[in-house]
């Protein structure tokens, strides 16, 4: 059986934990998927994860590789028009994936896709003026000849959350099902004895302005006996993001904050392991799977009270808005060891629904017939 797989695996995040996850799936019952992309896929990751795959470049319109190095605006602008025809994978793979909307059903092709987030979620869009302005001029002259922001009829769609799927039916009266992000860490007993080693205080996510890690340098700087860490993955694009992260720490003179822009697997698993409370501040993330990985390694998570991240913590005393942030982490750092253990234990036990192999599970069984996989 050959297997295609559409998405863009040079550097680590989210929605590549999801790839990698299916990957691994395909691995086990003997095949390997060909990555189709613009850029080959990173080695790094993929030694990582333990899969193996084969790359053919695809060739899409505008580059992948040069848009992601664009400002965010230019960005949302220029990736719904990027649009790659399925006619352009051969015909002779058996199933295509797609990890991106970029996908023009031009053919009746065995195909998914995985949706977590904007162009098909309109609710989600940057609500700059410049931005509208086009979309304007993009519904009055280009959509009756390229499609781009529309929902394809005959596509085979999936999404990541409850809330996504939400907005998705809003927007298109179309219900669709969820199948929740991997992650790729191993499911570990709690050991409640470990609470007495962990002193630090974690953002664990990629370092982009909308995910607001500028909340941890705050705390960072009302609580000097705490350790804090800013950790997760910097593309090219947003070293100068990083940096003015890192000259906010520096004009507060904090000793207390570390940064570890595109850590290790090993890294990030000491850190976790060392993490009392996992801090998200992102406004309505469309899933969230680093708050997954930050309980299953025994971290208590605070997140904001929006998004996809009110399923993950369903707890009210764990999720704060900006209003009440300050108040409640202080509430939390009051409790008894007793009383952290409890939510600990009460989060792991929920956050089995987001475990790696439910979402490889669902993945392939929603295209893949058993009795087609040469074994």
């Amino acid at each position: 059986m050959k297997v295609a797989i559409i998405y863009d695996l040079t550097e680590p995040g989210g929605v590549q934990t999801c790839v990698l996850s299916l990957i691994k799936g395909l691995n086990k019952k003997g095949i390997k998927p060909v990555i189709f992309w613009d850029e080959a896929p990173n080695n790094e990751l993929l030694e990582e994860a333990g899969v193996t795959v084969e790359y053919v470049k695809l060739k899409f319109p505008i580059a992948p590789s040069w848009i992601k190095t664009m400002p965010n605006l230019f960005r949302y602008l220029l990736w719904p028009f990027n649009m790659v025809r399925i006619s352009k994978i051969p015909l002779d793979f058996d199933h295509v994936y797609s990890f991106t909307v970029n996908i023009l059903i031009d053919q009746n092709r065995s195909h998914l896709f995985y949706l977590s987030g904007p162009p098909l979620l309109p609710q989600l869009e940057s609500k700059s003026i410049r931005f509208k302005m086009a979309k304007f001029l993009y519904k009055m002259l280009i959509r009756p000849f390229y499609p781009a922001y529309e929902p394809q009829v005959d596509g085979n769609y999936v999404i990541n959350s409850k809330f996504t799927a939400q907005l998705f039916e809003e927007a298109h009266q179309r219900t669709l099902e969820v199948v929740y992000p991997s992650n790729q860490l191993k499911i570990e007993n709690l050991q409640k004895e470990d609470l007495s080693f962990r002193d630090t205080v974690t953002f664990f996510s990629r370092i982009v302005d909308y995910k607001r890690p500028e909340f941890l340098i705050n705390l960072a700087g009302q609580y000097p006996d705490l350790k804090f860490v800013i950790m997760g993955g910097v593309s090219k694009n947003r070293i100068d993001y990083l940096e003015s992260l890192k000259h906010m720490a520096s004009d507060q003179n904090l000793s207390n904050l570390s940064f570890y822009p595109n850590a290790s697997r090993n890294d990030i698993d000491q850190i976790l392991k060392k993490t009392l409370f996992y801090v998200f501040p992102a406004i309505n993330e469309h899933f969230g799977i680093t708050t997954v990985e930050a309980v299953l390694k025994g971290c208590i998570p605070f997140v904001h009270d929006s998004g996809g991240q009110k399923e993950i913590v369903p707890f009210d005393l764990l999720r704060f808005s900006d209003r009440d942030f300050t108040d409640k982490f202080a509430e939390l750092l009051s409790l008894k060891n007793k009383d952290l253990n409890q939510l600990r234990q009460d989060m792991h036990e929920h956050i089995l629904l987001f475990t790696e192999d439910a979402f490889i599970d669902r993945m392939i069984n929603i295209c893949i017939d058993e009795k087609q996989i040469a074994v």
